[in-house]
């Protein structure tokens, strides 16, 4: 009687695991480049959609006010619409109403919340700035001879016997009380909403877009007075200039959430260059890709073929680094660039 038995196999042999994980590698090696680009893809159609955003709430504040948004020459107040930088400007026209309205002349405290429109998705930074010294107005005086400071909303409390004598009180905006009750004399000063705009706001959202100061000034002066400019007087067309675009950033800056300089402000502080660059634009070391350069008054953007500008128009169009953005900036040199030969 013949038997047949089955022949049972118990394990891959080494040679055929190691085909196995070979072929595991390549295809993570052509899967891995794949999932990098479509997430390039996407983050570069997500920061164009930022800034068409921008562009259109520019036009919506044109609209509401009869001319654009500008750089500020203060810092947010929400009484004025020249305060605050252009970012806190069109706040109300990206569904930002409460974000707007929270600035009511006090200065931000601690913040920890971005706003994603403001934003360049490819370099996914935090968006906001926190932790930095709030720098309150203060008023003056003089009492029996000695010199005292009095913060804005911190009484200033001075015992004293016999007589007093008050001299030299003054502030830079607001109201000033006096108090005496026994020996105590009670000085309390509540700055004006402008005063504490003047005084600093260092705490806020931050964005990555850089206004046109030329908008607003023959120079590029990111805090020149409010010119009020119109579409209409754009003598070299509003598709052929630069609304408002990327900013250089350093990738060292990328995660830095604490304000410093002019150029670490959130979009309360008005007049920075923060939110502007006076630039035009025109070398290698004025409008370049996101590196090591430090962070100073430039252009650029993450990418290696060019940054997104948003147009007069409200379009949004790639210039490359090698294409000077001088004729696009100034809005009336009468060098209009033809940009659909």
């Amino acid at each position: 009687m013949n038997h047949s038995h089955a022949r049972t196999r118990q394990a891959f042999t080494l040679i055929e695991l190691l085909v196995v994980i070979a072929i595991i590698a390549i295809l993570i090696a052509l899967l891995v480049p794949a999932v990098q680009k479509v997430r390039y893809a996407a983050a570069r159609s997500q920061t164009t959609n930022n800034l068409k955003q921008m562009a259109l709430a520019f036009h919506g504040y044109h609209d509401s006010t009869k001319s654009l948004p500008f750089n500020g020459i203060t810092n947010a107040v929400n009484t004025s619409n020249d305060s605050g930088s252009w970012g806190y400007q069109i706040l109300p026209y990206v569904d930002q109403l409460p974000i707007y309205d929270s600035q009511t002349g006090a200065a931000a405290a601690n913040w920890s919340t971005s706003i994603p429109a403001f934003l360049c998705a490819i370099r996914a930074r935090p968006g906001y700035l926190t932790g930095g010294t709030v720098t309150l107005p203060s008023a003056s005086a003089t009492i029996n001879g000695k010199p005292y400071t009095i913060v804005s909303g911190t009484p200033l409390v001075i015992p004293y016997s016999g007589s007093i004598t008050i001299s030299a009180l003054s502030s830079p905006g607001g109201s000033l009380s006096l108090t005496a009750s026994g020996s105590i004399l009670t000085i309390t000063y509540t700055a004006s909403a402008a005063a504490i705009a003047a005084a600093g706001t260092m705490n806020g959202p931050a964005t990555d877009f850089a206004i046109n100061p030329y908008l607003n000034s023959p120079t590029g002066a990111v805090n020149a007075a409010n010119v009020k400019r119109k579409l209409v007087t754009i003598s070299d067309g509003s598709s052929n200039t630069i609304l408002l675009g990327h900013a250089y950033v350093a990738t060292s800056d990328y995660p830095i959430t604490i304000p410093a300089n002019s150029y670490r402000l959130p979009i309360f502080s008005g007049g920075t260059l923060a939110t502007g660059r006076t630039g035009l634009g025109d070398t290698a070391s004025t409008w370049l890709k996101d590196g090591t350069a430090t962070t100073l008054n430039q252009w650029g953007s993450p990418m290696s073929e060019g940054g997104l500008m948003a147009m007069g128009d409200g379009t949004v169009r790639p210039f490359a680094f090698t294409a000077p953005l001088t004729n696009l900036l100034q809005p009336a040199d009468n060098n209009a660039v033809d940009l659909n030969p």
